[in-house]
């Protein structure tokens, strides 16, 4: 690998780093796994698999993006138009991966649906457990 590329990589990772610091980052991390786990219990199709999945890596980067605004701001005098923005980005595409999930899961829990009702139940619960570790 090329001397640019792998500081490329390297860099990214760095930024990673910074995401895995930040509470909401985590806590859409921890939904993801729940969600991951809700579809491989219901055994989902691959392209509705394929669709979770890439809602998933959307609201992840979404976050990522919000944090980096959220350090530059701090270097700014009036940041808050800047970051309300990046917030409802985040928000809008969560919302929307939200929806997603839900037309996807929705029918197939109607014959076993404890499984979405303990994630529903438990990724509130464990964000709320995050709020003192942030």
């Amino acid at each position: 690998m090329n001397r640019k590329l792998s500081r490329s990589f390297y860099r990214a990772i760095l930024g990673l780093r910074v995401g895995f610091i930040e509470t909401n980052f985590k806590r859409h991390l921890v939904s993801s796994v729940i969600t991951l786990a809700i579809s491989v219990y219901y055994r989902l199709p691959r392209l509705e698999f394929a669709v979770i999945v890439l809602c998933i890596f959307l609201v992840l980067s979404a976050e990522l993006f919000n944090t980096s605004i959220e350090r530059l701001a701090k270097r700014r005098d009036e940041p808050r138009e800047a970051l309300d923005v990046a917030s409802a980005a985040v928000l809008t595409i969560s919302l929307g991966s939200l929806a997603v999930g839900l037309i996807i899961l929705v029918p197939r829990c109607l014959h076993d649906p404890w499984i979405l009702i303990a994630g529903i139940v438990i990724i509130p619960i464990l964000w709320y457990l995050m709020e003192g570790n942030g």
